[in-house]
């Protein structure tokens, strides 16, 4: 599941999932909604903090685009 589909499937805790990523990643929560709508993807190493603390592998929630940009 990708991380914006995650992340909308938590009617009752996506607050408190959001503010807990922007506090992990050192983030603010814009950024975090910014990754939701997939405006902006999160650099690699947040993405592996972002992983650990879904579960989720980081390839999966941020599934690289094998189209041309």
């Amino acid at each position: 599941m990708v991380f914006s589909e995650y992340i909308k499937s938590l009617p009752n805790q996506r607050q408190d999932m959001i503010e807990q990523l922007a506090r992990e990643t050192q983030t603010s929560k814009s950024v975090v909604y910014r990754w939701m709508s997939g405006q902006i993807t999160p650099p690699p190493v947040k993405q592996t903090i972002i992983s650990n603390i879904l579960g989720i592998p980081a390839e999966e929630l941020f599934p690289k685009n094998n189209g041309s940009n």
